[in-house]
């Protein structure tokens, strides 16, 4: 299978697109989350001229997304991905409020001109270079994939979005920001082992993520936050694959493409909500340190077992999401709760549930991904994780000192 598809003449005859397991669960979930955001939008510019140009615009971005999905040989691969960026354009230019002098048009144009480009230049040497000589492709694919994501310590194109209408930024954020994992997981099925080049991109994904955490409430709109955090689940994600945890990636970018299309269409009502969850009282009783510390001990208990009876991909898959189960309890059980046990079972439940699907998904697309690379100890992301928790709220504390000795002043 190595160099198979970039240099065996026999791979001209090879079908351009393939069902396989990765591919054919992120095309049904393309489609899914783009039928969802086109209903939305024609419900959004009912009577507008410009519904009709949404549905046009969005079928063909779906359309290229799922021929990225399930691109079988590198041409197509490179074309799918290149019509996503052309199309996403285009989607831009039309609903920007300035049109094509929109900041967000402007910053995709750059972005996806330089990475593109970049992009094809890879895939060209891998036709002309020896078999052994691919680094020129796999760089360039890390590009690509970090320039869609919106990696950036200044200006992102994907935060950029937010000043797009809603449907816009629901399309944008939970479908074509997800397409450099696929990216990275395809080269390197097709290539083979390049851990020399994974720690530059690992290395860049945890600058960023310590530059962006801070940053996500610091924004007081509702879209931006979102869109703050879409840079940094495409940056944790990305991560995954460059430290060797491929599958966690890929059910991660499932996971956020549905829950950030359900959040950016809820965005409108979501700010009244969150106001009336302010002003209700909250009864029941507060319960004790003892209760607290003792939901912690038996969640990390449960993680422990998890990791130790479904093998390596859970064990890497608990190591995070106990940390945020952990953390949902300590937050929520520091109030008055009506029932501690229940918000407890929630929490339980959830990292079980999560734990579990890692489990079938590695059974079902396990032989869809081939990894020879760098592969880091399962504890590694959430060790990453904890660190970047901890240094968030120090920043933040340090933050709202600053502000308060700059009123008093």
């Amino acid at each position: 299978m190595k160099f198979l598809l970039l240099t065996n003449p026999d791979s001209m005859q090879a079908a351009h697109w393939k069902f396989d397991a990765i591919g054919g669960l992120l095309a049904v979930a393309t489609l899914v989350i783009g039928a969802f955001v086109c209903k939305y939008a024609l419900r959004q510019f009912e009577g507008e001229p410009r519904s009709w140009q949404f549905l046009l615009i969005s079928l063909c971005i779906v359309a290229a997304l799922i021929s990225t999905d399930l691109a079988n040989t590198p041409r197509v691969l490179c074309a799918s991905w290149i019509s996503t960026s052309l199309f996403t354009l285009v989607l831009l230019f039309r609903f920007d409020a300035k049109g094509w002098r929109g900041l967000s048009g402007q910053q995709a144009a750059l972005t996806f001109l330089i990475v593109d480009l970049l992009l094809l230049a890879g895939f060209t040497s891998a036709y002309w270079l020896p078999t052994h000589y691919t680094w020129p492709l796999v760089l360039s694919a890390e590009i690509a994939a970090v320039g869609r994501a919106g990696l950036t310590l200044r200006r992102s194109w994907v935060i950029e979005t937010v000043n797009a209408p809603t449907p816009v930024s629901a399309l944008l954020h939970a479908g074509v920001v997800n397409s450099g994992a696929l990216l990275l997981l395809r080269v390197n099925h097709w290539t083979g082992s390049y851990s020399g080049l994974n720690y530059g991109l690992a290395l860049l994904c945890l600058i960023v993520l310590f530059t962006l955490a801070p940053r996500i409430n610091a924004r007081v709109d509702l879209k931006g936050q979102l869109a703050v955090s879409t840079v940094s689940q495409m940056t944790f994600m990305l991560l995954a694959i460059a430290i060797g945890w491929p599958l966690l990636a890929f059910t991660h970018l499932i996971g956020h493409g549905f829950y950030k299309a359900v959040r950016f269409m809820g965005s409108g009502g979501a700010t009244e909500q969150r106001a009336r969850s302010r002003r209700r009282v909250k009864t029941g009783e507060r319960v004790t340190s003892r209760v607290r510390i003792l939901g912690v001990v038996v969640l990390l208990f449960i993680a422990t077992a998890l990791g130790l009876v479904l093998g390596s991909e859970a064990r890497a898959v608990v190591a995070v999401f106990v940390l945020a189960a952990i953390s949902m309890w300590w937050t929520k059980s520091a109030g008055p709760m009506r029932s501690s046990l229940s918000v407890w079972l929630i929490f339980a439940g959830g990292l079980v549930g999560y734990a579990l699907v890692i489990r079938a998904l590695a059974a079902l697309v396990g032989n869809s991904i081939y990894w020879s690379g760098f592969h880091a100890p399962w504890w590694g992301l959430g060790l990453a994780v904890l660190t970047l928790a901890s240094t968030t709220q120090v920043i933040e504390r340090r933050s709202e000192v600053g502000s308060i000795g700059v009123g008093a002043i």
